[in-house]
């Protein structure tokens, strides 16, 4: 059904651009038919000119970032992402670093109206962060995000510094793409593969994360690949997320092999 639901908004969102490009069409039609006539006055033809080169600029953004989803066709290019951001060496300033990072990405999902959950964060001691984890849901997000991937560095005065000394500071940042069932039905990973143990989640949540065991960690034995989820309140919602986060790492190690 979410699938189902998917399909059907990506269709909307195509017609609504469709139509809007249709009536961008019409409007600088009429403009240059206005901007011909002799009998205008220089007033008029200022403010006609004017109009038809701001459509022509809502146009040309519009087809840039048409032209950008038609470059996005890889197979989890439309799905969902899961974004981690991790401060790297360098203490308090790279805890700073990591919050900076996190306040740009999210002014950028709300910019692009991307809705965000912030499914886990750990604060610095003094400022900043020393990691995060978000859930971002959106069209093209996770082909949008993947580029992010790596570390990240920042060259500054340190504002945490008493001799304003010149540091550098590090982030990791890593994204993958929120799978459903449906999109890995070609993918069979024996369970005899797999090792489950469970822990308490501890934190927010009251007893039942401190006392239940709801937190799933899974190890694919032959490759090594650990996934440890306890965002979720129930045991079985976070054994499903980890199991489709290790079948995304396992087609990723399954694509480096190849490539090898």
């Amino acid at each position: 059904a979410k699938k189902t639901i998917e399909k059907s908004n990506k269709i909307k969102l195509q017609l609504e651009r469709i139509r809007r490009w249709e009536n961008w069409d019409q409007e600088v039609e009429t403009a240059l038919e206005l901007l011909a006539d002799p009998s205008i006055s220089e007033n008029e033809l200022k403010t006609f000119s004017e109009e038809a080169n701001g459509i022509l600029s809502l146009w040309k953004k519009d087809f840039d970032e048409w032209e950008l989803e038609r470059l996005l066709s890889g197979k989890f290019a439309s799905a969902d992402c899961q974004m981690t951001i991790q401060a790297g060496a360098g203490g308090t300033e790279a805890q700073d670093w990591a919050l900076m990072l996190l306040r740009m990405y999210t002014r950028y999902f709300e910019r692009k109206n991307f809705h965000y959950k912030i499914l886990d964060e750990e604060t610095g001691e003094v400022a900043g962060i020393k990691s995060c984890t978000l859930k971002i849901e959106g069209p093209f997000c996770f082909g949008l995000l993947s580029g992010e991937k790596g570390t990240h560095r920042l060259v500054r005065q340190s504002p945490f510094n008493a001799q304003a000394k010149r540091q550098t500071s590090f982030a990791g940042v890593e994204t993958f793409p929120i799978l459903e069932m449906e999109d890995l039905t070609d993918i069979d990973i024996p369970e005899k593969d797999l090792e489950v143990t469970t822990m308490r989640s501890g934190g927010k949540g009251g007893q039942n994360v401190n006392k239940v065991e709801s937190g799933v960690r899974m190890v694919h034995v032959p490759t090594g690949i650990s996934v440890r989820c306890t965002q979720e309140r129930s045991q079985s919602l976070n054994k499903s997320l980890a199991l489709k986060v290790s079948l995304f790492f396992w087609i990723l190690f399954q694509r480096v092999m190849w490539l090898v």
